[in-house]
Parts: C-alpha cells; sequence; structure tokens
C-alpha cells in the first residue's frame, strides 16, 4: 500500500467538489508526518462533453501516479467512475484535509490487511423481475440490509447484460457510482422524485427508448 493521499482543495485550502476550481494536492507520509509531495492546478467544467471530462480525469489520473486514494467533498458522476475503474478509493470530507489524512490512512490500511475471504452475499433477493426483461429494485431495503450488500453489487449485473427492457429503482439518493455507468453504456434515465425521502428511479437502454 503507497503510502501516499491525494486531496483536493479550493483556494481557502478546505476539501472542495470536483466540479468547482481547485487544487490537487498529494501528501506523502515518512517518519509519520505527512508532506506535501505535488500540486496540480485542476478544473472540470460541467458543461463540457463526456469525452473531454474523461480526457481531464486521465490527466487527474496519471498525475496521481501511484497513488491510489483520493479525498474531496464531492465525488460523483463521471470523476467516481473514472477513478472506479482506475482502481482508486474515494473518500468524501469536509474542511481542511489535513486533519483526516491519519485516519483515513489507517482504514484503508485496514481493508488491506484483511486476509480473510468474505463469502459474497446474494442479491438475488433484492432483484424482482415484475414481467419479463422488467425488474424492480427497492435500494431503500438495501441500504438498511445487514446482509452487507451493496447498491453497486445489485444494480451492476443486471446493468452489465444489458438484456433488460427497463430497470425501476426506488431510493432515497442516486448512487454516486450510477451516473458515470449509466453515460458510460448510453443508457437513458429518468428520475422522478415522490417526496423529499424518496425517488424513483427508470432506466431503459438506449434502443428501448
Amino acid at each position: 500500500m503507497t503510502k501516499e493521499i491525494a486531496v483536493y482543495i479550493n483556494d481557502e485550502a478546505v476539501a472542495a467538489s470536483l466540479l468547482e476550481p481547485g487544487k490537487v494536492i498529494v501528501y506523502r507520509r515518512g517518519n509519520g508526518v505527512w508532506e506535501i509531495d505535488r500540486e496540480l492546478e485542476f478544473k472540470l467544467d460541467p458543461k463540457q462533453g463526456l469525452y473531454q471530462l474523461r480526457q481531464n480525469m486521465a490527466k487527474l489520473i496519471s498525475f496521481m501516479g501511484e497513488c491510489t486514494i483520493f479525498a474531496g467533498l464531492s465525488v460523483t458522476g463521471v470523476p467516481y467512475f473514472e477513478f472506479e475503474k482506475a482502481d482508486i478509493s474515494v473518500w468524501e470530507i469536509e474542511g481542511r484535509p489535513d486533519l483526516y489524512l491519519d485516519d483515513i490512512f489507517d482504514k484503508e490500511a485496514a481493508l488491506a490487511r484483511r486476509t480473510v475471504e468474505v463469502v459474497k452475499p446474494s442479491t438475488e433477493a433484492f432483484v424482482e423481475e415484475v414481467s419479463h426483461g422488467c425488474y424492480f429494485i427497492d435500494l431503500k431495503k438495501v441500504q438498511q440490509s445487514s446482509a452487507g450488500v451493496t447498491s453497486k453489487q445489485v444494480l451492476l449485473p443486471l446493468l452489465k447484460k444489458e438484456n433488460f427492457t427497463s430497470i425501476s429503482i426506488l431510493c432515497k439518493h442516486i448512487p454516486p457510482w450510477l451516473e458515470g455507468e449509466l453515460l458510460a453504456k448510453k443508457m437513458v434515465c429518468e428520475i422522478n422524485t415522490i417526496n423529499d425521502g424518496e425517488m424513483r428511479i427508470n432506466i431503459q437502454p438506449k434502443c428501448c427508448s
């Protein structure tokens, strides 16, 4: 495990969203002390097309080098998806990033030390096929479950198959990784707010829209 953590800050030196201008700082740990190793001025324009967003994220990931941990105020959509493809862990934090470095590093190290194989939980119980090719998933039940199942483990197998007619999802919020996945697969997504704590997401392959 590399002893580096990249953080994204604004001009007030506090954690910022990748969708606002800022700076990427890579901290390196040596003798128990975190020091700045390298910096990069960075900006993602939300109005950019998918290709340009990916190009800019590729530059950021290249700058990070062997650093596999990134922390910022908010990382969603395409940036989250690109980090995930590059096997970079993402942490969302508030305030001064240097106050979180030891905590993030210790938690990442604990995960890396896990050698006991965990039995992969079943996700089928959370997927209901209401008719041929049409699925319903209540992500609120997934989030409340103690089975150790994540929204990604439930949804991604269906999205990868791409042989469905529609997927209807009931949830509290859109999973941060989902937006990037839908863009990459060029799927159609419709979001309807039911109330303050609930929304329904309807997904279709582009050919079915």
